[in-house]
């Protein structure tokens, strides 16, 4: 057994307590309750996600009083807290602080099942301190009730996003449930990971790994060897400060430790089942797609998005920059998922838990593999209801992406959109040259005398509607212009043709025929 958010919901201090999203998580498990009264969201945390780590099921109470009232910042600490593990939030002086829920928060908390939950309204001599205290009361009688905690630990530990499924996960696990500290040695003698009671730093878990080395640690401490699981050998260091190791302790750590140890090393074997599913799925072969979903506890019905991501020189290093970044940045989002490198693309079919998020995600993951030396081109379609709809997609986006990325040469991330308008126009192309010639027809807007040449004139469209996804401001900054004069140019244009080229779908021939240019190199 274990405490979820379903059975604090039945505690007195939360009654006339509402779910106002996140249904789906009211059996996630709360190992804590903590307190977050400041958050000054920021873009460097935002950087950083990818590199957070599991701190523990805690369930969060908050007013949000100093990020109320600011668009977009309720939820980033959502998905924050969603990221680094923690079951649910509690929003106490609801009507005082935050007036309302915008509708990218419940969208949010709904898909990744993170209960949000909002205290009576109107009721301001409420205490943080009454949540607390039976909340953390109703979990130590929970641990007293169960002394075999390994159920517990290695269920809270699959429920965590892939990327967040690591040795120092588990050891934080342990570390919160039983108040000790836990230090995994290398073979070599160095620190793997570590989790302490009350928090350590890496440098005092290397010092106490020594001083038991030296046999001049004077604390209560306890060793496991793993040393038989091939890929994850080592040692644990269990470490008591004022406190007994009893036998049943450390019996139950070496079995939680050896199941977890165990299901890190098949990762590798995982993997391979990967590149299986992802050539199933892009082959349309529902049986085997079927088998290796079911066997890796993937969804395959919830695999409705896909991401391409394709470098220039694909190298085994490259390879592991791609799949790493996907598996750390993505994974921490969607809970269905499966990538790997198909064709020399880096593949993925994932889930909808990144919401909203799309864009400023798969940019991030952009900039997080050219950070790393890597020039990806990166491609995305979503809402794909099939798998031959899957199929096409896949096809379309390899087949294409790379042209698509001649067009729209500033665009860091491109979407199924617009490789699909790609790929029109190159069938456009292949019909012939009287068929090309008809489509061209409308740059005649462009040619006629006056103080702006034609090739003025033609590089600052075509700029405006590829480069700077029709932004002024972007354009002239771009060609190095003023404001103004893209302003004055445009506007020539658009006199020459008797409509803003804005305009669609009246300016959708112009557009046409200036994409065609580009990619005919005219």
């Amino acid at each position: 057994m274990s405490v979820t958010i379903r059975d604090v919901m039945k505690l007195p201090c939360m009654r006339n307590a509402e779910i106002a999203a996140g249904q789906g998580g009211l059996d996630n498990i709360v190992t804590a309750v903590s307190v977050l009264e400041y958050s000054s969201y920021s873009d460097l945390q935002e950087k950083a996600f990818s590199e957070l780590n599991y701190e523990g099921s805690d369930l969060v109470i908050t007013a949000f009083s100093s990020i109320c009232g600011k668009p977009g910042k309720i939820l980033a600490e959502i998905m924050n807290s969603h990221a680094i593990g923690e079951a649910g939030v509690i929003i106490y002086y609801f009507d005082l602080f935050v007036k309302k829920l915008e509708k990218e928060v419940l969208d949010y908390a709904n898909e990744v099942g993170f209960p949000i939950i909002v205290m009576p309204k109107d009721q301001f001599q409420l205490r943080y301190s009454e949540a607390i205290s039976e909340i953390q009361g109703l979990i130590i009688d929970d641990r007293k009730r169960n002394e075999d905690f390994t159920p517990f630990i290695t269920e809270t530990f699959v429920s965590l996003p892939k990327n967040q499924q690591n040795i120092s996960a588990l050891l934080r696990l342990l570390s919160n449930y039983l108040h000790l500290t836990f230090i995994m040695e290398e073979p070599d003698g160095s620190v793997r990971a570590f989790a302490g009671w009350p928090n350590i730093l890496e440098r005092e878990a290397s010092d106490i790994l020594s001083s038991i080395a030296k046999g001049s640690y004077s604390d209560r401490y306890e060793i496991l060897n793993f040393d038989d699981i091939p890929g994850q050998e080592g040692r644990l260091a269990i470490i008591a400060r004022g406190q007994e190791i009893t036998p049943a302790i450390i019996e139950h750590v070496r079995e939680t430790a050896r199941l977890i140890l165990k299901m890190l090393a098949n990762e590798k074997q995982e993997s391979i089942g990967s590149a299986q599913l992802i050539r199933a799925i892009i082959n349309d072969e529902p049986i085997k797609m079927r088998r290796l979903a079911r066997n890796q506890g993937i969804d395959h019905e919830k695999l409705r998005n896909m991401i391409i991501c394709r470098n220039p020189h694909i190298t085994p290093l490259s390879s592991e920059i791609m799949l790493s970044g996907i598996k750390e940045i993505f994974g921490m989002y969607c809970r269905h998922m499966v990538a790997d490198i198909y064709s020399d693309d880096a593949v993925v079919f994932l889930d909808d838990g990144i919401s909203s998020q799309w864009l400023p995600t798969l940019k991030y993951y952009g900039d997080f593999v050219r950070e790393r030396g890597l020039s990806p081109i990166l491609a995305y379609a979503r809402g794909l209801s099939s798998p031959s709809e899957v199929r096409k997609a896949y096809l379309d986006v390899s087949d294409n992406i790379e042209v698509a990325k001649s067009l729209y040469r500033s665009a860091s991330v491109l979407s199924y959109h617009e490789i699909l308008y790609v790929k029109r126009l190159g069938e456009l192309i292949s019909e012939g040259e009287d068929a090309l010639r008809d489509a061209l027809d409308a740059l005649k807007y462009l040619s006629y005398h006056g103080k702006e040449t034609e090739k003025d004139l033609s590089d600052t469209l075509s700029c405006f509607y590829f480069d700077a996804y029709m932004s002024v401001s972007k354009t002239a900054e771009s060609m190095n212009l003023h404001v103004n004069t893209v302003k004055y140019r445009l506007k020539k244009i658009s006199a020459a043709i008797g409509c803003h080229v804005t305009d669609m779908p009246e300016m959708q021939e112009l557009y046409m025929a200036m994409a065609l240019k580009r990619l005919l190199g005219e």
